[in-house]
């Protein structure tokens, strides 16, 4: 059985304290585990992944639907999306997938004046990169 000094150290070479204060939960530091930092850097690059694939999401659209997309997202859970603008008279997305020939956009909820699609992209980057943040979080709480 190891003393409390020993459980001490490996907690203090573990845990990440001020980004776990900062994130209200407990981070592992970098170095522990190849697998997670490589999660972890991912995850921390997402925004900028994101802001790509919108740019080619947008390439795809009919220039008339371009003014209604307002960003790509991930949800954990719930994985990638596209917000889509509502209309506040008739509650419907002012575009969801018309003029796409093989594209299939799915409604997934609303927020407000807010639409989220699941598209054949998100999908793909569902299956490409899963739950980076469930992932994430079940390294350190296995």
């Amino acid at each position: 059985m190891q003393d409390f000094g020993e459980v001490e150290n490996l907690i203090s070479n573990t845990v990440d304290f001020p980004m776990s204060e900062e994130k209200h939960r407990t981070c592992v530091k970098q170095g522990i585990d190849v697998e997670l930092d490589d999660w972890k850097h991912t995850y921390d690059a997402m925004d900028s992944m994101l802001s790509h694939v919108l740019r080619s999401v947008m390439d795809e659209l009919p220039e008339w639907a371009r003014q209604y997309i307002i960003r790509c997202v991930f949800i954990p859970q719930l994985g990638f999306l596209i917000l889509v603008t509502v209309d506040e008279d008739t509650g419907q997305a002012k575009y969801e997938g018309e003029g796409l020939e093989v594209d299939i956009w799915q409604q997934i909820f609303t927020n407000q004046d807010v639409a989220y699609y699941k598209t054949n992209r998100m999908s793909e980057l569902d299956l490409e990169f899963g739950d980076l943040e469930g992932e994430i979080r079940g390294i350190v709480t296995s």
